[in-house]
């Protein structure tokens, strides 16, 4: 899927809309077509409209990528959601993956 012409996860992949770097404008934090969890940070261009930076992976404490998505049938399902969970004044990432089963 492509937006405002970045490349990220494709399939039910719900990205989160917040404004991450407090400058004011709302960033994008989606997966990348790995399933890499990756921030898309907005900002003005030179005729003062909006766009998204190319993607930035998010590192772990490790510095390696934060891999959110599966493989096979759990590929492009994650949905992310950012808020204060612990009420500690700041954000924090939910995230999940639901698969669908049966047994037919």
């Amino acid at each position: 899927m492509h937006l405002w012409g970045c490349e990220m996860s494709r399939d039910s992949t719900r990205p989160v809309a917040r404004d991450l770097d407090e400058d004011g404008l709302a960033d994008l934090l989606a997966l990348d077509p790995q399933g890499m969890l990756t921030l898309y940070r907005r900002y003005r261009n030179a005729s003062g409209g909006l766009a998204l930076r190319a993607g930035e992976r998010i590192l772990d404490r490790q510095g390696e990528p934060v891999k959110l998505d599966g493989s096979g049938r759990e590929t492009g399902r994650a949905t992310l959601t950012a808020m204060d969970w612990d009420g500690d004044g700041k954000l924090d990432l939910i995230a999940g993956n639901a698969i669908e089963t049966s047994t037919d």
